[in-house]
């Protein structure tokens, strides 16, 4: 189970439970942990509702909000953890605590209630983890207007070679492709999954795929195709891509065709000692962007890429950098996860190939990100994990709940 095994430890699974109780007339719902992405847009979509959840259909939404939670919605209405309005949790004691923004309330198993206006709990769940504060029992969350037209996507899909000019062309088609990012507004958002492979030895065995998926909010309308015109007039003539438009009413149209991911009982990636376990992340800002360390980064990468070990990577603009974004500054979150335009995850790289990494930035992303991984307090929070260190302390201070690089883990006797 990667981060969330320990020795001696006991693993709480709360996938089946799957509440769902909508209140203040649709502008919040109740949900239970167990409740995923699909689950979600589905019961929104007949009250005409959205809510920010992630990209990925099966991902369960509760431990998602806690960690940051990136997704489609996020350049819009902000991150998963800022749409966190109460939580429910059971605590090591039984004691089932209430948080919201007028404070906690905890209810022990012989009736007698407590009552705290401190918020400090309700702050440390918008974006400390999920797994560093008790049982979650349930997430409210706040929902929001579907928009006028619904949602309009593009899908363009290339391939190609590094032979001759190609591979001057594919950087070409990147760094346009990364200055184009760096104009869009709130109301896009988007992934990339671009795929180096090296079919045998010589340059010319090495190719490339590239699949972009970019979401708008709103109709299909003049400024939805001239903003993707920009990118799309800057590819070069030799690169020829298949490019598809659709519209979706709601979310839920556009999701429920998509298959859910199998469940997978073994450890993804596990660690070993040459590679990093798991996936890195690196959280990409604006600066990061419009400097040009992005394509020079993945071009020093593909250089090196061979039959042996040769990574993709996932870039997603699903944060809140876009123009416009909300930047909420009442949550424990890093400045790169908190300002980023990008997440980038090189899949498979060793952890010698880590230092071609480090001109991307110095954060993290909580919920995807390195075993082994260096100074990962303030990768994940920067400068608050002090605090996030006290209020565990004051609500676990034996550490029940704990797991791999979560708040307080160098502190956990194992």
């Amino acid at each position: 189970m990667n981060r969330h095994s320990c020795p001696h430890g006991v693993l709480i699974r709360t996938s089946l439970m799957k509440s769902v109780a909508w209140l203040a007339n649709h502008q919040s719902v109740r949900l239970g942990p167990g409740i995923t992405t699909s689950e979600a847009h589905y019961f929104a979509s007949p009250v005409n509702r959205s809510i920010v959840t992630s990209s990925t259909p099966s991902l369960t939404l509760a431990g998602w909000a806690l960690g940051g939670g990136h997704g489609h919605l996020n350049p819009l209405h902000g991150l998963g953890s800022d749409q966190i309005e109460a939580v429910q949790l059971v605590d090591a004691e039984g004691c089932l605590l209430s948080v919201d923004e007028h404070g906690t309330t905890r209810k022990h198993l012989d009736g007698r209630t407590e009552f705290s206006r401190s918020k400090d709990l309700l702050w440390a769940v918008r974006g400390g983890g999920a797994a560093s504060w008790g049982v979650v029992a349930s997430v409210t969350f706040k929902t929001h207007p579907v928009p006028a037209g619904g949602y309009s996507t593009i899908s363009m899909t290339a391939s190609g070679s590094f032979c001759e000019d190609g591979g001057e062309d594919f950087f070409t088609m990147l760094r346009e492709y990364f200055s184009w990012s760096l104009t869009l507004d709130k109301y896009w958002s988007g992934q990339n999954v671009l795929v180096p492979y090296a079919g045998g030895p010589g340059a010319c065995s090495l190719g490339w795929n590239i699949n972009l998926f970019y979401l708008y909010h709103g109709a299909a309308n003049v400024d939805f195709y001239a903003t993707w015109h920009r990118f799309a007039k800057t590819i070069p003539p030799s690169i020829t891509p298949t490019v598809h438009f659709n519209s979706y009413a709601d979310l839920w149209e556009m999701f429920k065709g998509k298959a859910l991911e199998p469940i997978n009982p073994f450890p993804v990636f596990p660690p070993t000692p040459k590679t990093t376990g798991a996936i890195p992340s690196y959280l990409l800002s604006r600066e990061v962007v419009h400097s040009g360390a992005a394509v020079e980064v993945l071009r020093r990468r593909i250089g090196k890429c061979s039959t042996v070990n040769c990574e993709m990577y996932l870039i997603f603009q699903e944060i809140s950098g876009n123009i416009g974004s909300p930047q909420r500054g009442d949550v424990p979150l890093s400045p790169g996860m908190r300002e980023g335009l990008f997440m980038l995850f090189p899949i498979l790289p060793t952890l010698d190939d880590l230092g071609d990494y480090e001109p991307l930035g110095e954060y993290a992303y909580y919920s995807l990100s390195a075993w082994n991984m260096r100074d990962w307090q303030r990768r994940y929070w920067g400068n608050h994990y002090k605090r996030l260190l006290e209020i565990k302390k004051a609500y676990d201070p034996e550490h029940y709940f704990s797991c791999h690089h979560c708040v307080g883990d160098e502190e956990k006797d194992y």
